[in-house]
């Protein structure tokens, strides 16, 4: 004669757990399979975030398009001031240097552009976040960068210098190789048909 055992109290339970667990495990796989997108997006996100950082940190940072005009801009209002200055006054010397101090039309019109050096040059060299300028910032980078015909030549040079050396340091530190600086393009030889020979 073979024994029955009594049923064991415990396999009620062990199958409810079992089925608990089942069921657990079936709810973690469609957890799993609804954050897998999530978590790429995020992963693909963190990667692009680290490129940007990586290639800031490498000095190729994105180059700010009004930035780049303002110092172009800048460039421009240099190479005119500099031309204006070789045929006004740049081109005194002697007792008609004099010249340079009377308001004629030739140095108002070096002085109208030198004063337009001042503005673009303080859009072009300032700082995004580091708020608006004083008063006094405004006058000292006035004076220090502004030529005017009553100045020496050497003050004026020495002002163009200035700017020509601050701009190139500035295109530099953006990794953009300046336009060409130093004076005015050459600029087209034009023909005029009606004084040829007939």
């Amino acid at each position: 004669m073979t024994q029955i055992a009594p049923p064991d109290p415990r396999l009620p339970a062990q199958v409810e757990g079992a089925q608990l667990g089942n069921a657990r495990a079936r709810q973690q796989i469609d957890t799993e399979s609804q954050l897998a997108p999530l978590r790429r997006q995020l992963l693909q996100e963190q990667i692009k975030s680290a490129r940007v950082n990586t290639a800031k940190a490498q000095g190729n940072q994105p180059i700010d398009p009004a930035k780049l005009g303002q110092l172009r801009s800048l460039q421009d209002q240099i190479n005119r001031v500099q031309q204006l200055y070789k045929t006004g006054p740049g081109a005194t010397k002697g007792i008609s240097g004099l010249l340079d101090y009377l308001p004629t039309p030739v140095n108002k019109q070096f002085d109208a552009a030198g004063a337009g050096l001042g503005e673009i040059g303080l859009a072009a060299f300032r700082v995004p976040g580091s708020g608006s300028q004083s008063d006094a910032e405004l006058r000292a980078f006035i004076q220090a960068n502004r030529p005017s015909s009553s100045d020496y030549d050497v003050q004026i040079q020495e002002k163009l210098r200035n700017l020509q050396n601050r701009l190139k340091q500035t295109y530099s530190a953006m990794g953009v190789k300046p336009q060409g600086g130093g004076g005015q393009k050459k600029q087209p030889r034009v023909i005029d048909f009606n004084d040829l020979p007939e």
